[in-house]
């Protein structure tokens, strides 16, 4: 009889959900879903920029249409950019198929096929057809997710508190504060954080769906589209993986559930994320605590002892918190030197401690009273920890994008905050002159306008570039960003003397890389060359021995040595010694290595030597024109005119065919 009571009791509550989603007010969300699209609108014809190289321009697996998908579902987010071995700082733990299989999705269906400068389509070395993805269609892509993940966030907070007394604001006003936040300028306007908004979208739909289990127990099907939901936020970046620990927290606080009935609700995720930990284990392996690289444009705290490392993450926290209550200037990179290193005596690493030492003790005090506060500055705490360097090596100092998931616990405790002080209560509230809608409308505008023209910015490399490197001129990388945008600059306008004034500004930029960070190897290299082609040898050889200084390995460095060598020093051992070094030792041989060789040996007399790499220039690319004719001048020269026939015959047989 007990226990028929005490279903008869549970029956109403089970159902009790069913006025709330008839109540779901769509004007609300309606309004949010115009406002995102609009303020993102102006990023509709950009093009690529930064970190889409990642995922498009350079990933030769997503280029690779529907052929690529089966090999993106179980390898390294990087491997299509850098391949087997290669940027291996970056190695072990980067599993996100989720944003490169609808990259690839997308480039098939409605990308055209590249082609080479006569025409034919090109395939990859597996014969795979390659395709060229539109811009446009990224940026739309990313736009429309991330509108839809502000329905989802607005839909999800309305289910917690759209019927809970004195916080029916809360849905609306944390949406908004979410939707126009300037931090999330870099996620939606770059194509490559497609990632971070396919995350969040499955995370939100998951809170959905558990939702609706929790207050139906008997539909089954909520609590597999949560576990599914869940599963795709894994795979679409790891953050998420900080919800196993959120979870019991919801359930605590928000469903006033204890003990055992916790561990039931936050079960489901538990076994999802195992199977997702042996999932990616099995593919690429776990996040590795320390890396081989030394270099800390790729491992921040490379060269940082522990009481450093952990002074200096007290201090990208604080900035953290800053770049979310005052977004003053946004940027691209965060790196070394903008960030500095710091010691416990730095006042903004000891503010750091104060402020999240602070944070601390209030969730930790509040967590027994089940109080909202405590939730909300989990919900900002737990999926930053994972970005923050201290438990493994995220390739990053800080980044504005890491604060995306985050933010959604700032944008909570700002809405409770209005709502409990200044009566910001329901919607109908912010209709009425009040001090709390005041600061909302005034804080909500200058996102609004600092986001809207942030995305400018990100238009292409050269504006984003030339905007950030003034604003954060102590950074080494955008130093070297910048000198890479005037230098291709000048070789898209042809190479004319006239546009010299390109090239000296990109060595200054350079110039100014290494002298922030001296053991910048890239920078050095990136000297060189520009350095080649200002005709100055000895600037170029300095740079591309410092080069090599820290770098022994690096192939691209010794074939620039070597035309350094040939072209302006004329001395042609060296030239010789370094390339060959490249070809035989780094194992990089290739047809214009080869054929550059055979000219070096032509130059130093040794004609007997460049017919071998002529030879093994051809065998590499047997149609390549060049190649065929410069092969058959040396035979002619060798008295082998049978062959230099044969030479010539294909080259004028290769060039008829042409366009």
């Amino acid at each position: 009889m007990s226990k028929r009571s005490s279903k008869s009791k549970k029956t109403p509550k089970a159902h009790s959900l069913k006025p709330t989603r008839l109540a779901f007010d769509w004007k609300p969300a309606i309004l949010l879903c115009v406002l995102s699209f609009l303020l993102y609108s102006n990023t509709l014809n950009h093009e690529f920029a930064f970190d889409d190289s990642l995922v498009i321009t350079e990933n030769k697996i997503t280029q690779k249409g529907f052929a690529g998908i089966g090999e993106l579902a179980s390898t390294d987010f990087f491997k299509g950019t850098y391949g087997e071995g290669e940027g291996e700082e970056l190695a072990g733990g980067r599993y996100r198929p989720l944003s490169l299989i609808l990259i690839a999705i997308q480039s098939q269906l409605f990308g055209e096929k590249k082609k080479g400068p006569d025409g034919r389509v090109l395939k990859d070395k597996d014969g795979d057809i390659l395709y060229d993805y539109p811009a446009s269609l990224g940026h739309w892509t990313n736009v429309l997710l991330y509108t839809l993940c502000i329905l989802l966030l607005y839909h999800l907070l309305f289910l917690w508190f759209g019927q809970r007394k004195g916080l029916q604001a809360i849905p609306f006003v944390a949406s908004l504060i979410f939707l126009l936040h300037p931090v999330h300028t870099e996620v939606v306007a770059n194509i490559k954080s497609m990632d971070e908004i396919l995350c969040a979208v499955f995370l939100f739909a998951s809170l959905i769906a558990w939702h609706l289990w929790i207050k139906e127990r008997k539909a089954q099907k909520y609590l597999i589209l949560s576990g599914a939901f869940f599963m795709l936020s894994l795979l679409a970046k790891e953050t998420p993986f900080t919800y196993i620990g959120i979870f019991p927290l919801i359930a605590w606080v928000l469903y006033k559930q204890t003990g055992k009935d916790i561990v039931k609700l936050s079960m489901p995720f538990w076994i999802v994320a195992f199977v997702y930990l042996v999932l990616r284990t099995s593919m690429v392996g776990l996040p590795q605590a320390s890396v081989a690289t030394t270099g800390i444009m790729d491992n921040p705290f490379a060269s940082s002892d522990i009481g450093e490392k952990l002074a200096t993450i007290c201090l990208i926290c604080w900035r953290y918190l800053l770049l979310l209550v005052a977004p003053i200037t946004m940027r691209a990179d965060y790196s070394f030197a903008h960030v500095p290193f710091a010691s416990f005596s730095h006042p903004e690493a000891l503010l750091g401690i104060v402020v999240y030492g602070g944070l601390i003790a209030m969730a930790w005090l509040g967590l027994k009273k089940k109080r909202l506060l405590t939730l909300f500055i989990i919900l900002f705490l737990f999926p930053l920890f994972i970005t923050t360097n201290l438990v493994f090596n995220i390739g990053a100092t800080m980044g504005e994008r890491f604060l995306f998931l985050p933010s959604l616990g700032f944008a909570l405790a700002v809405a409770w905050l209005l709502a409990k002080y200044l009566k910001v209560e329901r919607l109908d509230s912010l209709k009425h002159a009040s001090i709390g809608g005041a600061i909302l409308a005034v804080y909500c505008a200058f996102f609004a306008f600092s986001s809207f023209t942030r995305n400018k910015d990100w238009k292409n490399n050269d504006t984003l570039f030339t905007r950030d490197v003034e604003t954060t001129p102590k950074s080494a990388k955008l130093q070297n960003y910048q000198g890479r945008i005037l230098w291709a600059k000048w070789r898209e306008g042809g190479k004319s003397d006239a546009d010299r004034g390109l090239l000296e500004r990109a060595k200054y930029h350079y110039d100014q890389s290494v002298e922030i960070y001296p053991m910048f190897a890239m920078s050095f290299y990136d000297l060189g060359l520009v350095n080649l082609y200002l005709k100055d040898g000895e600037a170029a050889i300095t740079a591309l021995k410092k080069a090599l200084n820290l770098n022994r390995q690096h192939a691209k460095t010794h074939e620039l040595m070597g035309q350094v060598y040939f072209r302006l020093l004329k001395d042609y051992p060296r030239a010789i010694k370094h390339l060959r070094y490249s070809i035989e030792k780094l194992d990089q041989k290739k047809a214009g290595s080869c054929q550059d060789l055979g000219i070096y040996y032509v130059s130093a007399g040794n004609k007997d030597s460049a017919v071998y790499y002529f030879k093994e220039s051809l065998e590499l690319e047997p149609n390549n024109i060049g190649g065929l004719k410069n092969a058959a001048a040396l035979m002619n020269q060798l008295g082998r005119t049978q062959e230099a026939q044969e030479y010539t015959k294909r080259a004028n047989a290769l060039q008829a065919q042409k366009p």
